[in-house]
């Protein structure tokens, strides 16, 4: 949800979460909208929240029709 940006970015924007992810800048904000709204207009974002503490603990992730 776009209400979820300052959660999601404070989590994202760590440079050591896409050390080895094909797009490692994807912690720099102008790189990472693309990347949520993309997520957004997939259907298909989540995230992963830590049930004892409720903090975000992984970005926005989703799987493409016919990609995984």
């Amino acid at each position: 949800m776009p209400e979820d940006w300052d959660d999601l970015f404070a989590v994202a924007s760590d440079p050591l979460i896409w050390e080895q992810h094909p797009e490692s800048d994807r912690y720099k904000e102008d790189v990472f909208k693309i990347f949520f709204r993309e997520a957004l207009e997939s259907g298909g974002a989540f995230v992963i929240i830590e049930e004892s503490t409720n903090h975000w603990i992984h970005p926005v992730l989703w799987l493409r029709p016919g990609k995984i």
